[in-house]
């Protein structure tokens, strides 16, 4: 199926208006119209046309003004102007201010349509080229990232990783460190990156539906099971199964795959016949495993099985001299993102950045450069443009030892969930985006926490 070319015309003339209307639908253009610049301005931020006509008078706003204002909307939609005057100073200045074609009134509606068709051609060129020039930056800034996230001492523990594929493998760390990221670098520095990589956070999913998609089931082996469907530990079949989040796992669960490490085979729910299985685990937490099994939250002998090789990813506060270098990286790639021209961070952000002590590690200070690039419309990002958590545990104090509350971990995360909820409006699916947890996560902490009770249950969906 073709897709129908996009075309936006904008006249204040009525019958002009439907004439190129009625002419380009006929050739089978996907046309919209503008009768003045307010509408116009409306259809190019809420829409993206592949061409826009445009008259040069309107009554509501200059036409170069409009022509410009266009052109920062939908940089990627040839603009081409329609208009009375047919002197060359106007055709100059047009061109000059983004427009690609003139065309003077009277109309030669078949000239247009050539004139359109070229643009699009031309359109087609640009946003392949446009697309192939950003893959390779964003694939650039991705390899750089990688190298910032992961110090050079875990890199080398990888390349070791690479001699023994049957080592499991646990990262440990806070969320937002960069645990999922590691488990994707070992996966491409040990099988390569045509073998499966499948993930799945283990606190996302009730304990039936976790154990139905790690060991799969046969037709008819519960009510829903209408079919046979493979589990994770099939699919990663000489790959990687990455269980994140295994603190959250429950007895069970844990005693199913303690079993399916050690004996390298499993059933599947409602079956007889035994799978041999050779996916590699890697498992990750941010939780103290050790202190779960002393409390009998977690099972001793699966814990010593997957801490053959444990890799621990530090906090971002504890590697100051990165903040920068990655701030720069994810601006670079935000900006590429949504085409915007932002080159650096102001002496003012990069002071503000510095003296944050990010409770939510990478991943917060990724989610700040994202919204700051969308707030920014210059080419210098500034510290307006920076939004974070002036609460006392995430301001500069936060790093004066002499100055810290002692409270505990769980402590902290109670109130740090207490306050993206409050900042979100009590929005959880918003709350655990921003957090980095699944809304299933953040549901079982709300109810642990019983946060709910303190704020009368005013927190929503």
């Amino acid at each position: 199926i073709m897709l129908k070319k996009k075309l936006l015309v904008i006249d204040d003339e009525t019958n002009l208006l439907l004439q190129i209307s009625r002419f380009f639908r006929y050739q089978g253009y996907d046309v919209t119209t503008a009768k003045d610049g307010a509408e116009a301005i409306r259809e190019a931020k809420f829409s993206s046309y592949d061409v826009i006509l445009q008259d040069l008078k309107l009554p509501d706003i200059d036409g170069i003004e409009l022509l410009k204002k266009l052109k920062l909307l939908a940089p990627m939609s040839p603009v081409i102007i329609i208009t009375c005057c047919s002197d060359l100073e106007t055709a100059v200045e047009t061109i000059k201010a983004g427009a690609v074609n003139f065309v003077p009134k009277p109309v030669d509606l078949y000239s247009l349509l050539k004139m359109v068709e070229n643009a699009c051609h031309s359109s087609v060129l640009s946003a392949k080229a446009e697309y192939v020039k950003r893959e390779k930056e964003l694939s650039l800034y991705g390899r750089k990232q990688t190298d910032l996230i992961l110090p050079a001492q875990i890199q080398n523990v990888v390349k070791l990783l690479a001699e023994n594929q049957e080592t499991t493998i646990l990262l440990l760390g806070e969320t937002g460190t960069g645990k999922g990221v590691l488990a994707k670098y070992i996966h491409e520095k040990t099988f390569g990156e045509d073998s499966p990589f499948i993930e799945i956070n283990c606190a996302s999913l009730k304990e039936d539906f976790l154990i139905s998609e790690l060991f799969g089931h046969e037709k008819g082996a519960f009510t829903d099971a209408k079919m046979f469907k493979p589990g994770l530990f099939e699919l990663a079949k000489g790959g990687k199964l990455f269980l994140d989040e295994i603190g959250e796992m429950t007895n069970q669960t844990q005693l199913m795959l303690l079993k399916a490490i050690e004996e390298k085979k499993i059933r599947r729910l409602g079956g007889t016949t035994m799978i041999e299985i050779n996916a590699r685990i890697i498992a990750a937490t941010n939780a103290d495993l050790r202190h779960l099994v002393k409390t009998g939250k977690f099972r001793g002998d699966l814990y010593f099985r997957l801490n053959v090789m444990p890799i621990k990813l530090s906090p971002l506060r504890e590697r100051r001299r990165c903040i920068i270098s990655l701030a720069n990286l994810f601006l670079q790639e935000f900006s590429a993102k949504t085409g915007k021209k932002i080159v650096e961070l102001s002496p003012q952000a990069v002071q503000k950045l510095q003296k944050y002590s990010f409770p939510g590690n990478i991943r917060e200070l990724r989610n700040i450069i994202e919204r700051a690039v969308l707030l920014c419309n210059g080419r210098v990002l500034n510290i307006e443009h920076l939004i974070l958590d002036e609460s006392s545990e995430s301001s500069e104090a936060y790093n004066k030892k002499d100055e810290v509350e002692v409270i505990s971990l769980e402590e902290k995360e109670k109130r740090h969930i207490k306050k993206v909820l409050e900042y979100f409006g009590g929005n959880r699916t918003k709350a655990a985006r921003a957090l980095g947890i699944h809304r299933f996560t953040l549901i079982q902490k709300i109810r642990k926490y019983r946060l709910e009770e303190k704020e009368n249950n005013s927190f929503c969906c």
